[in-house]
């Protein structure tokens, strides 16, 4: 048996390893079920308005409203980027498109490996740095078309991570900067 003394230098220590095993002992326990209901707003699900500055609206079913912050993008919306404007739109976890001013784009289909969008004016910036499809360019083209760009001069493909400006003029002039990464032209 153990006898504690009012001087024992260990008393202390007892009394704290008591109060942890005492609070242990009283914490409620977790359950392993999980509500299959909650949405967690941590995985993204499609292609979102992810920041904006100026004045920026998107066009659905033929009426035009302003955009906001998380707004989901669907298949057929138009996004207008006015003058001293800019957007950047989420399209996977990783993988970015931001809208110069005065630019207008339309998503033909904001499928996850299949992004169809068309340019008409103005420039967008791609920033593709998630490669969930870990493959040599050549098998790339075949299977998968990460984003595909419909310009008036033609469709760029874009297939792997990269970092690329495509450009629209006024007199319908097509600009590809590739910064890092393919992009394949066609047209």
């Amino acid at each position: 048996m153990f006898v504690a003394r009012s001087n024992d230098p260990n008393i202390p220590a007892l009394i704290l390893h008591g109060l942890i095993c005492l609070g242990l002992a009283l914490m409620p326990t977790a359950t392993s079920k999980q509500d299959p209901n909650i949405n967690f707003e941590g995985l993204v699900n499609g292609v979102r308005i992810n920041v904006w500055e100026g004045t920026v609206s998107f066009e659905r079913n033929n009426a035009r409203d302003k955009a906001t912050t998380g707004l989901v993008i669907e298949d057929g919306d138009r996004v207008f980027s006015e003058r001293s404007s800019r957007a950047e739109i989420l399209l996977q976890p990783g993988n970015y498109l931001r809208l110069a001013n005065d630019t207008q784009l339309k998503f033909l289909s904001t499928t996850y490996d299949k992004v169809r969008l068309e340019l008409t004016a103005g420039s967008v910036n791609f920033e593709l740095l998630n490669d969930p499809w870990v493959s040599p360019l050549t098998e790339a083209v075949g299977r998968y078309d990460l984003i595909r760009t419909i310009t008036p001069a033609g469709e760029i493909l874009i297939v792997q991570p990269a970092i690329i400006r495509i450009s629209v003029a006024a007199d319908n002039t097509v600009e590809v900067v590739v910064r890092s990464g393919t992009a394949i032209l066609d047209g």
